[in-house]
């Protein structure tokens, strides 16, 4: 008996060296008998662990769920996030309302929902209408939402050296430019509120230069 137990027991030295306990040897053995103790990483060939992944080397498709933190992504390496931002630069056309132009440039830049639209032109005539005067054809329509959306500075300047500033006003769900004459009232209104500028008194013929920004629907 005691012969059987030392030959049953009696490995070879070369398998326990190699790590090569095959079930010749040991058949069938339950994992839940490895209650204690660790395994050799030689022991542990690469394709029958998943786990416990190498994260020094970690494939990106491995992360399934969770968030990571900030501190743990370098700046250099995210890029999706700023692209996914819409950004365009482009021309737009704008029109001349109860008073008219020439020499017309009209340039805007997007940013996601910030939209900032000039134009510079020469005013060549207007009407002696009370009406508003206004550049309608902004490139994007106004946020729907609230009542003011997007203000601005237009300036001119006449060729014998008068100067004229007022202040531009784009209003919600809109895609045009109001203006107002005087700062010291605080009524705004595209329905012809006192102060906005108005066709009889865009008489003056200068270079004028109007830049705005404001918030886009989309």
């Amino acid at each position: 008996m005691s012969t059987y137990e030392t030959n049953r027991y009696a490995f070879p030295a070369s398998a326990i060296a190699s790590g090569t306990l095959n079930d010749a040897r040991i058949p069938n053995l339950a994992t839940s008998k490895i209650t204690s103790g660790t395994f050799d990483n030689a022991r542990l060939s690469s394709g029958s662990v998943t786990q416990h992944v190498d994260l020094s080397n970690l494939n990106a498709s491995n992360l399934t769920s969770g968030s990571i933190p900030n501190a743990r992504v370098p700046s250099g390496a995210v890029t999706q996030h700023v692209s996914a931002v819409t950004n365009a630069v482009g021309s737009w056309s704008p029109g001349f309302n109860n008073f008219s132009a020439d020499s017309v440039n009209a340039r805007y830049v997007k940013v996601g929902r910030s939209v900032q639209a000039s134009v510079d032109f020469r005013r060549t005539g207007n009407s002696s209408t009370d009406s508003l005067a206004y550049i309608s054809g902004l490139p994007f329509t106004s946020y729907n939402s609230g009542y003011i959306v997007g203000m601005g500075v237009a300036s001119g300047h006449h060729a014998y050296g008068s100067s004229y500033g007022f202040v531009g006003i784009v209003f919600y769900n809109s895609t045009s430019i109001y203006f107002r004459n005087d700062e010291s009232n605080s009524n705004y209104s595209s329905g012809g509120a006192d102060n906005m500028f108005r066709g009889h008194e865009f008489n003056a013929t200068a270079y004028y230069t109007v830049t705005v920004n404001y918030i886009a629907n989309s």
